[in-house]
Protein backbone atom coordinates (compact mmCIF):
# COMPACT_ATOMS: atom_id res chain seq x y z
CA UNK A 1 0.00 0.00 0.00
CA UNK A 2 2.35 2.73 -1.55
CA UNK A 3 -0.23 5.53 -0.32
CA UNK A 4 -0.44 4.33 3.24
CA UNK A 5 3.41 4.03 3.27
CA UNK A 6 4.01 7.44 2.25
CA UNK A 7 0.86 8.50 4.60
CA UNK A 8 3.23 7.16 7.65
CA UNK A 9 6.67 8.71 6.15
CA UNK A 10 4.31 12.71 5.97
CA UNK A 11 2.94 11.90 9.22
CA UNK A 12 6.51 11.31 10.84
CA UNK A 13 8.10 14.11 8.85
CA UNK A 14 4.96 16.12 10.43
CA UNK A 15 6.60 15.11 14.44
CA UNK A 16 9.78 16.51 13.56
CA UNK A 17 10.02 19.58 15.78
CA UNK A 18 11.22 23.00 13.48
CA UNK A 19 14.75 24.38 13.56
CA UNK A 20 15.66 27.94 12.57
CA UNK A 21 19.14 26.22 12.32
CA UNK A 22 18.08 23.46 10.46
CA UNK A 23 18.98 23.52 6.64
CA UNK A 24 17.10 21.43 4.45
CA UNK A 25 18.20 19.78 1.26
CA UNK A 26 17.69 16.52 -1.05
CA UNK A 27 20.39 15.08 1.49
CA UNK A 28 18.73 15.84 4.20
CA UNK A 29 14.83 14.26 3.06
CA UNK A 30 17.17 11.39 1.74
CA UNK A 31 18.50 10.49 4.87
CA UNK A 32 15.63 10.76 7.30
CA UNK A 33 14.06 8.57 4.67
CA UNK A 34 16.41 5.73 4.63
CA UNK A 35 16.52 5.94 8.07
CA UNK A 36 12.75 5.52 8.57
CA UNK A 37 12.69 2.85 6.43
CA UNK A 38 15.73 0.85 8.03
CA UNK A 39 14.54 1.25 11.36
CA UNK A 40 11.17 -0.36 10.28
CA UNK A 41 13.33 -3.28 9.40
CA UNK A 42 13.06 -3.11 5.43
CA UNK A 43 15.96 -4.02 3.47
CA UNK A 44 16.86 -0.48 2.48
CA UNK A 45 20.05 -0.12 0.16
CA UNK A 46 20.63 3.87 -0.45
CA UNK A 47 22.94 5.68 -3.17
CA UNK A 48 23.65 2.38 -5.19
CA UNK A 49 25.66 2.82 -8.08
CA UNK A 50 24.59 1.19 -11.53
CA UNK A 51 26.03 1.69 -14.74
CA UNK A 52 24.21 5.07 -15.87
CA UNK A 53 24.19 6.45 -12.60
CA UNK A 54 23.48 6.83 -8.39
CA UNK A 55 19.88 5.41 -7.40
CA UNK A 56 18.73 7.19 -4.26
CA UNK A 57 17.27 4.20 -2.73
CA UNK A 58 16.42 0.72 -3.70
CA UNK A 59 14.12 -1.63 -1.55
CA UNK A 60 14.61 -5.48 -2.88
CA UNK A 61 11.53 -7.85 -1.17
CA UNK A 62 10.99 -11.44 -2.11
CA UNK A 63 8.99 -10.70 -4.87
CA UNK A 64 8.94 -6.99 -5.48
CA UNK A 65 11.44 -4.36 -6.20
CA UNK A 66 10.78 -0.82 -5.11
CA UNK A 67 13.12 2.07 -6.74
CA UNK A 68 13.09 5.08 -5.44
CA UNK A 69 14.52 8.86 -6.92
CA UNK A 70 14.38 12.05 -4.33
CA UNK A 71 13.82 15.53 -5.33
CA UNK A 72 14.11 18.36 -3.45
CA UNK A 73 11.85 21.92 -4.53
CA UNK A 74 11.30 20.06 -7.91
CA UNK A 75 8.53 17.78 -9.20
CA UNK A 76 8.23 13.90 -8.44
CA UNK A 77 7.56 13.91 -12.09
CA UNK A 78 11.24 14.83 -12.71
CA UNK A 79 12.41 11.92 -10.26
CA UNK A 80 10.51 9.45 -12.04
CA UNK A 81 11.67 10.34 -15.92
CA UNK A 82 15.20 10.14 -14.17
CA UNK A 83 14.69 6.31 -13.23
CA UNK A 84 12.65 6.18 -16.28
CA UNK A 85 15.95 8.01 -18.77
CA UNK A 86 18.61 6.62 -16.64
CA UNK A 87 17.09 2.92 -16.81
CA UNK A 88 17.41 2.53 -12.96
CA UNK A 89 15.22 -0.52 -13.46
CA UNK A 90 17.16 -2.65 -16.07
CA UNK A 91 18.81 -4.34 -13.93
CA UNK A 92 15.40 -5.95 -12.42
CA UNK A 93 14.12 -6.76 -15.28
CA UNK A 94 14.36 -10.52 -15.77
CA UNK A 95 14.00 -11.29 -11.63
CA UNK A 96 10.78 -12.18 -11.64
CA UNK A 97 9.49 -9.71 -9.54
CA UNK A 98 7.70 -6.60 -9.69
CA UNK A 99 9.27 -3.50 -10.58
CA UNK A 100 8.15 -0.27 -8.88
CA UNK A 101 9.46 2.85 -10.16
CA UNK A 102 8.66 5.71 -6.97
CA UNK A 103 9.46 9.55 -7.80
CA UNK A 104 9.76 11.52 -4.26
CA UNK A 105 9.30 15.40 -4.50
CA UNK A 106 10.22 17.16 -1.09
CA UNK A 107 9.37 20.92 0.02
CA UNK A 108 11.54 22.67 2.08
CA UNK A 109 8.86 25.13 3.01
CA UNK A 110 6.15 22.14 3.97
CA UNK A 111 9.48 20.39 5.49
CA UNK A 112 7.59 17.17 4.21
CA UNK A 113 6.72 14.80 1.25
CA UNK A 114 5.17 17.49 -1.53
CA UNK A 115 4.14 14.55 -3.98
CA UNK A 116 4.99 11.45 -4.92
CA UNK A 117 4.68 9.53 -8.50
CA UNK A 118 4.87 5.51 -9.08
CA UNK A 119 4.70 3.84 -12.28
CA UNK A 120 4.19 -0.11 -11.96
CA UNK A 121 6.65 -2.08 -14.30
CA UNK A 122 5.19 -6.03 -15.20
Amino acid sequence: DLDGFISVVSSIFASIPYDDGMRLNEGSFHTLFYLMVSAGGLPARSQMLNYSGRIDMVLEMRDKVYIFEFKCNQSAEVALNQIKEKDYHRQYLFSGKTIFLIGINFSTEKRNVQEFRSLKLS
